[in-house]
């Protein structure tokens, strides 16, 4: 044989040694977890969103019962804070949730 290298191994000593092709591949990964970071940062701001208008909710019955309670109407506390609610998007009873 002369001291060449079966042709298998050679195919495989030449294709290990080439790097054409690595940029697709590390391009590949990288946007992966690009793709992820930015779905986690969109989750991320859905969830700061949502608590931000169930704050609204809870601050505007809050002050509707506070001037209620002021005005000396102690029976319609509830009621005005649950109107209140309602009208910033907040449904009473919805997910076991009271005023």
């Amino acid at each position: 044989m002369g001291g060449r290298l079966p042709l298998r191994e050679t195919v495989l000593r030449r294709l290990a040694g080439d790097e054409r092709g690595a940029v697709a591949i590390v391009l590949a990964l990288s946007l992966t977890v690009l793709v992820g970071m930015v779905a986690l940062g969109m989750e991320t701001e859905l969830w700061f969103a949502n608590m931000r208008v169930l704050q609204a909710a809870a601050d505007a019955a809050a002050i509707s019962a506070a001037y209620e309670a002021v005005a000396g109407d102690a029976a319609d506390i509830s009621a005005a804070a649950t109107v209140d609610a309602g009208r910033n998007g907040f449904t009473v009873g919805d997910n076991g949730a009271t005023i």
